[in-house]
């Protein structure tokens, strides 16, 4: 261990804190953190993808011990840990000091402080994240691996993974399942048990705000779904689109089976379950047709090709004009029925198309020879009749995943596994998918419609998407015990009291829509999160800026893949459209700005 860059306050903090060390080891022991060692019981360990960095600040908000060093902190003490080449360098105080690995062992309050925050805040952000935390350097980033408290972690899943608007029985349904998934990922080989993405469930930490999701987590602390002795396999998304998902169709090696292919009405019958729609007019002509409809008028005469050419008309797609739309529909199910989830769309359609004119030129007269050295004469290029009707209707196939619902703009997963519905109606066939995640087991959309206009209870929520389910507590209601509070004198003296970080400020946007442009902004985000601009349109581009909830915006331009370039009065990029809703107030949104 080194140390260096040493205030006059810094060392004197530090002398004293090396003193109390030994005896901060013997009283309290570790923590919870043990990330060498397997989770256990009612205890996670979360891997906070969303804070790791090249720079992580911390702000302490509660009572904490470091190792190594056995470094004790004031309440609300500021620290900034920057990823170096050997490894992690912690600067506070004044002080900066070098290690390989740090952890943060959170301390039972004083009795004075009962009811008071015990936790960290992270590169300035206003959740709470209880626990222990520990950090290493990882390809020139800090990682951070919180560990804490089941139900604590369920706190900062529950609000983000469902909104604290649903029913209460909606949000104890999702308090189960996602106390059960995270039970079955404790005790892997890695150093954590759970990320805090989608590759397994969103943890942003804990805000107060959200009393009807900490109701729905305390009354029902502790249960978990069994299938016999076995956790159950509770997975869930935002909506299956009316028909639940068989889990071998998503994961292949899936385990127990006890998920069934089923029509899921409630989540049909919600109008907030996600859909996108497209309308293929009848009349197709119209100079804007590729416009409109992307790439699908460019694979329709691609498809007529073949059958044009048999028919003697000339096959190359330059010349096929596709006219109207006779009809649609959807075949070739995705996997074994009763499932819902179509690969091939077939499109019945007129063209217009050019025959080739016969070649009427005689030729030699009979008993006529031509000279052996004479040349043969090359074939004459066909000629044309003007392009007309075709007098019958083709019928031809495309590929619903991933070219039809990309060119259309219906994919919402990016998964191909949407489900297809055709509506017919006089001017054209209208598109709709639905489907917002994987569809396995719940979904959340379908369990707000059964708790909210079903008056339907967790449990029966439970039994409807989990066939087979038993409910049963594994665990105390009571967190595990943290070490007894630090009671050295000078941390009886407060530093500085934690302050409330200012929701970010928003861009103006005084720009006025021109043709095809419209006033959108930013939605589907928490307070606390942000959306990334990006400098070219896919997820791998740069981030400009990030952008935070209400942000007004300019669309500029619709693309393809789910993505608009946008601007403000302040910068352009490009951001995923599904949190972008069109603003229909018709005003020009001008926020606050400060100064």
């Amino acid at each position: 261990m080194q140390y260096r860059t040493m205030t006059r306050t810094g060392a004197l903090l530090l002398v004293v804190v090396c003193l109390l060390s030994g005896m901060l080891s013997a009283r309290h022991g570790s923590g919870l953190a043990a990330t060498e060692e397997k989770s256990q019981g009612n205890v996670v360990r979360v891997l906070l993808t969303r804070a790791s960095g090249e720079r992580l600040t911390m702000t302490l908000d509660g009572s904490y011990s470091m190792e190594p060093g056995g470094i004790v902190f004031q309440r609300g003490g500021k620290l900034v840990v920057v990823c170096a080449e050997d490894g992690l360098t912690l600067y506070y105080e004044g002080m900066a000091m070098r290690a390989g690995r740090l952890t943060f062992i959170r301390h039972a309050l004083p009795a004075e402080q009962t009811g008071q925050e015990n936790g960290l805040r992270f590169n300035g952000g206003m959740n709470l994240f209880g626990g222990d935390l520990t950090l290493t350097a990882e390809e020139g980033r800090v990682r951070p691996v919180l560990t804490l408290p089941m139900e604590e972690y369920l706190l900062g899943v529950v609000p983000y993974e469902m909104s604290d608007s649903f029913p209460l029985e909606a949000l104890k349904a999702l308090s189960v399942a996602a106390r059960t998934y995270a039970r079955r990922k404790l005790g892997g080989d890695r150093d954590y048990d759970v990320t805090d993405n989608t590759s397994d469930q969103v943890y942003r930490g804990f805000s107060p705000a959200y009393h009807r999701c900490a109701q729905a987590v305390r009354e029902t602390a502790g249960v978990c779904g069994f299938v016999g002795k076995e956790l159950a396999r509770c997975y869930y998304s935002a909506s299956n689109g009316g028909q639940t998902e068989r889990m071998q169709n998503v994961w292949p090696d899936g385990g127990r089976e006890f998920f069934r292919v089923k029509d899921d009405p409630y989540d049909l019958r919600n109008p907030l379950s996600r859909v996108m729609r497209a309308v293929l007019p009848r009349e197709w002509a119209g100079p804007d047709r590729e416009e409109r409809l992307g790439t699908l008028d460019a694979m329709i005469r691609a498809a007529l090709s073949e059958p044009l050419k048999a028919q003697g008309y000339d096959g190359n797609a330059d010349y096929i004009h596709v006219t109207a739309i006779e009809g649609v529909s959807a075949h070739t199910p995705k996997f074994a029925k009763p499932s819902r989830v179509m690969t091939q769309l077939r499109i019945a359609v007129r063209a217009d198309a050019r025959r080739e004119i016969p070649d009427t030129a005689p030729g030699p007269d009979a008993g006529e020879t031509l000279s052996e050295f004479t040349e043969t004469p090359e074939t004459p290029p066909p000629r044309w009749t003007a392009m007309a009707p075709v007098e019958r209707v083709f019928e031809v196939d495309v590929p619903f995943f991933p070219e039809v619902a990309e060119s259309l703009a219906l994919s919402i997963n990016r998964n191909g596994n949407e489900l297809l519905t055709i509506l017919e109606r006089d001017d054209g066939f209208v598109l709709e998918t639905r489907r917002f995640g994987h569809g396995v087991g719940m979904s959340q959309r379908g369990a707000e419609w059964m708790a909210g206009e079903e008056q339907w209870d967790y449990k029966r929520i439970l039994a409807f998407y989990y066939p087979g389910i038993a409910l049963r507590s594994v665990s105390p209601e009571t967190p595990p015990t943290l070490p007894p509070p630090v009671t050295a004198e000078f941390l009886n003296t407060p530093g500085p009291p934690p302050t409330a970080t200012p929701r970010p400020t928003l861009m103006p946007l005084t720009h006025t829509p021109q043709g095809g442009q419209w006033r959108g902004e930013v939605t589907d985000i928490a307070e606390d999160s942000w959306l990334n601009l990006r400098d070219e349109p896919h997820t791998q581009a740069g981030v400009l800026r990030t952008l935070y909830l209400d942000q007004p915006l300019l669309v500029i331009e619709e693309l393809p893949e789910g993505w608009l370039r946008v601007k403000t009065d302040v910068i352009e990029g490009f951001v995923m459209s599904e949190f972008v809703q069109k603003d229909e107030s018709g005003l020009i949104m001008v926020p606050d700005v400060e100064g």
